[in-house]
């Protein structure tokens, strides 16, 4: 797992290195990510959330539900909505899915600032 603190160093997970944390979830963890496994750099960045087992990602259940999320997100084009562009299969370790990033202000920081 990468270290609490967003220290990425070189980590990476399916063509993607890590760059930094970008927030917490139930289950998840999401991190802007850059791909690797390319011939040129495009420069995109992307948002890859990943799976966590220390928070009941080693959960079949959990697993199945994940997985089929992601199943669904794929190719999903809706307006508001970031778009999934990989969801390896619910065997993939680590499991994770990978989506444009969308930049801006968080909904708490939002809620917040109201």
């Amino acid at each position: 797992m990468p270290a609490a603190n967003g220290d990425m160093g070189a980590l990476r997970i399916g063509g993607y290195e890590l760059e930094s944390l970008l927030g917490p979830g139930g289950v998840t963890e999401t991190y802007r990510a850059h791909r690797v496994d390319l011939d040129e750099d495009d420069g995109r960045t992307f948002a890859l959330k990943l799976l966590r087992e220390d928070r009941g990602g080693d959960d079949p259940e959990v697993l199945a539900r994940f997985a089929a999320a992601a199943e669904r997100a794929v190719g999903l084009e809706e307006a508001g909505v970031a778009n999934v562009l990989e969801a390896p299969s619910a065997t993939a370790d680590p499991s994770f899915i990978v989506s444009e990033l969308v930049e801006g202000t968080d909904l708490g920081t939002l809620v917040e600032d109201m």
